[in-house]
């Protein structure tokens, strides 16, 4: 289970206005863009999906809530957690 350790006041709420919202995975990425970073914009979608969580959340439930896969997740999760942006919940 992990938590995320970014202030409250520093989230995005532009990526998920609803109090338990689901970030909705896009159509097509930007392709069109050559300053757009794929790999940027999957990692706010795991930080975007712990707004509105009542507590910490699992791997498949990060996975659930971003519209990303497992694996995915594990990589940027395993990311996030090196630079400081999420921990793990103690059990």
């Amino acid at each position: 289970m992990l938590t995320q350790t970014v202030p409250a006041r520093s989230r995005c709420a532009s990526l998920c206005a609803e109090p338990g919202c689901v970030v909705k995975t896009p159509a097509a990425l930007p392709g069109d863009d050559p300053l757009f970073v794929g790999a940027i914009a999957r990692g706010f979608r795991v930080l975007a999906a712990f707004h509105g969580a009542s507590g910490p959340l699992s791997l498949g439930e990060i996975a659930a809530r971003s519209g990303l896969g497992k694996s995915a997740v594990q990589r940027i999760v395993h990311m996030l957690r090196q630079q400081g942006y999420l921990r793990r919940a103690r059990a």
